[in-house]
This record gives C-alpha cells, sequence and structure tokens, in this order.
C-alpha cells in the first residue's frame, strides 16, 4: 500500500524546466538589461592600477582686492576717497548765491585756463553778458530770488577777467504787480599772472 502511494507522488510531478544560460535574460523576471551611456567613462577592471578618466573642473584665479594705502589719519583716508566736486563756475554758467564765488587752487587754475583759451580764440577783448531774463530757465518768479547776487557779465582782457555781479531786488509800484530789478553790488578782478583775486564794491549809480 506504501508502495502504491509512492508511485502516486512520483507520476504527479512535473519535470523541472533546463536552465538554458543563453536565455538567462528571458528566464529570469528579476534581471534587467543594462544600456551602457556613452556619458559615463567604463572603467577598465582588467587593470585596477589605472583609475577612471575624469575631467578636471577648471579654477579660476579671483581678482585680487584693491589694496588700500595705509595712513595714520582717519580723518584723511576718508577725504581720499570721497567724490571730488569742482565749482569753477564758468563765465557761460549763471550763478545766483548771497555771496561772491571762491574757488580752491584747483578749481580757480581750470577756471583761468578755460578763459584762457576763449580769450586767446578772440585775439581782443571778450565780453560775455549773461541777460536777467536766463533765471526763468530755473523758475517762473525771478522775485524767489530776492536779495540774491547774479553774474551779469565777464570781460577777459589781456591783463586778466573780470566779474560784475548785480543785486536782484524787488521793485514796488502802486497799482503795478511788484517786478524785480538789478543794482550793482561787486566786481571781482583774477590776474592771469598772480594766484588769488581782488573784490570791489560797485557804486549804485554804476552802469
Amino acid at each position: 500500500m506504501a508502495s502504491q502511494n509512492t508511485n502516486q507522488r512520483y507520476r504527479n510531478r512535473r519535470p523541472r524546466p533546463q536552465f538554458n544560460a543563453r536565455n538567462s535574460h528571458l528566464s529570469s523576471p528579476e534581471h534587467i538589461p543594462v544600456v551602457p551611456n556613452p556619458d559615463i567613462p567604463r572603467v577598465d577592471l582588467a587593470n585596477q592600477r589605472r583609475p577612471p578618466l575624469i575631467r578636471p573642473i577648471p579654477v579660476y584665479p579671483q581678482q585680487p582686492a584693491a589694496r588700500q594705502h595705509s595712513t595714520s589719519s582717519e580723518e584723511a583716508q576718508f577725504l581720499d576717497t570721497q567724490p571730488t566736486q569742482l565749482h569753477c563756475y564758468y563765465p557761460e554758467a549763471f550763478y545766483i548765491a548771497d555771496h561772491v564765488p571762491t574757488r580752491t587752487p584747483r578749481e580757480l587754475r581750470q577756471f583761468k585756463e578755460h578763459c584762457r583759451l576763449q580769450y586767446q580764440a578772440q585775439r581782443n577783448t571778450l565780453v560775455l553778458d549773461l541777460p536777467f531774463s536766463r533765471v526763468r530757465e530755473v523758475t517762473s518768479n525771478p522775485l524767489n530770488f530776492q536779495n540774491l547776487l547774479w553774474k551779469t557779465r565777464t570781460t577777459l582782457t589781456h591783463f586778466g577777467i573780470t566779474e560784475e555781479y548785480q543785486w536782484i531786488r524787488r521793485q514796488i509800484r502802486i497799482g503795478i504787480p511788484d517786478n524785480t530789478i538789478l543794482r550793482p553790488a561787486y566786481k571781482v578782478f583774477y590776474p592771469w599772472n598772480t594766484d588769488g583775486w581782488n573784490v570791489s564794491r560797485l557804486p549804485h549809480n554804476h552802469q
């Protein structure tokens, strides 16, 4: 009876399929085909001493920081780094202020050189007038500059530069809106051959 049951179990068994190495990628569901990537360098496993080829990343040197000159005075260091503004007050530009202009030695040199070039181009006395009507370029009401100085004329001669300034005054008349008038104020003379300038007061009847 036992031999009969044993024979029955052997009859019900199915033969196992033979593993074929050629069809391993088809018979094994866990195997995934590998496609080589041309961008990834291959490693030569046969020669372990030679590492894979890796291109180095270029490193560019940074620009050196600007070197700041040492100084014994912090104030001098601060002033040296500030932008320099020049106030030369050339004859072509109008001037409005409560005082006659002052210039640093550098501004004075550039002012005189600018005037000298104009005088040499004319080879004669050159008079540059600035009519008060030009004040309309900066304001709609000239009375906004009441009691200030207006540069009216610059004269270039063989001896030097002469500037004339007048006061901006209010003219009051009955039945008529207030108006602006100019009154003589100062004359400033800059000689060609020396530094500095001379200031003189103009009489009220000066024309």
